[in-house]
């Protein structure tokens, strides 16, 4: 083995030799400390590969092991790299998944727990109130709900049973919503000025045709009057929107992407297999037709998603 790969593999068990078990075979012999641990693993490793496979090859990951495949000529450490990959192969999906961050956990009964957690703890609770939502996707609620409520409903004045005590917390997290629902707005805005010449082009020309045949009818349109007509939309229209934002904001929950949420609460307790047969054929069938992808990650910087 390389002196570089030697190296490399001893730095990894060092900076895990606290996970790593190191057994004495001599009846009352003290524990060495770490650094004497170390001094042996490293004496074993260079005169015998095979042994030190034995000893301490359960705990290296995959990556490690394969600094002994040039060793693969000899039949004892061939034989024990194939034990050892194997049994790594077998680990269960929530042990790998561990190493990886919640958005990047795909394992069927981890977001079977996830939704299994929606439908009791989250849902129907302020978890998915407006002002929520807005604070964890400001982008996505502008595009989808805050343009088309005004301020006075947004923002509504306290009722007369609001203590002093609460009127300061919400004040806090109404200034807060507001300073994201401007830079929201903002960059709303910018977005849609940044168009390419050729777009330019094309809608002066079109401005231009719309504003003869206005003229001519005698009854032109403001860009303002057009502006409100869009934001116009029924309570109906508002409500589908409102569901669909929501269904959005239940998929980026399911998939791991609310940064703030701890998901190895649910993630890595089993409370959450303990569903009833209906529940369960509705989580299969769920994952089964939409499993999530990396569809909602790649649009976090612009909080529009691709439907």
């Amino acid at each position: 083995m390389e002196t570089l790969k030697k190296e490399g593999l001893l730095e990894h068990l060092k900076a895990h030799l606290s996970e790593v078990q190191f057994k004495s075979f001599r009846q009352n012999e003290i524990e060495p400390d770490d650094q004497e641990k170390l001094r042996q693993m490293q004496e074993i490793l260079e005169k015998d590969p095979a042994l030190f496979l034995t000893k301490w090859g359960k705990f290296l990951p995959k990556e490690q092991l394969q600094n002994f495949y040039s060793l693969r000529g000899d039949y004892e450490v061939n034989w024990l790299l194939e034990h050892l990959q194997s049994d790594k192969n077998n680990e269960s999906p929530e042990t790998i998944s561990r190493n990886l961050s919640p958005s990047q956990r795909k394992d069927k009964k981890i977001l079977n727990r996830r939704f299994k957690y929606l439908l009791n703890n989250l849902e129907n609770t302020s978890y998915f109130s407006d002002q929520a939502m807005e604070m964890r996707e400001p982008l996505l609620y502008e595009e989808y709900i805050g343009k088309y409520i005004p301020e006075e409903e947004r923002y509504p004045p306290f009722s007369d049973e609001t203590d002093l005590v609460e009127r300061i917390y919400y004040d806090i997290a109404e200034n807060e919503a507001k300073t994201v629902a401007n830079l929201a707005k903002l960059h709303i805005s910018t977005v849609e000025k940044e168009e390419t010449p050729q777009q330019q082009t094309s809608e002066i020309d079109m401005d231009e045709e719309i504003s003869s045949h206005n003229n001519n009818d005698n009854r032109g349109h403001s860009n303002t009057d057009i502006d409100k007509n869009m934001e116009n939309l029924s309570s109906e229209e508002l409500k589908e929107l409102r569901e669909e934002f929501i269904d959005i904001m239940r998929e980026k929950f399911i998939s791991g992407n609310d940064t703030e949420f701890d998901y190895d609460q649910i993630d890595y307790n089993e409370e959450f297999d303990n569903v009833d047969q209906e529940t369960n054929d509705i989580q299969d069938d769920y994952f089964d037709k939409e499993e999530p992808n990396d569809t909602t990650e790649s649009n976090n910087d612009t909080g529009i998603l691709d439907y």
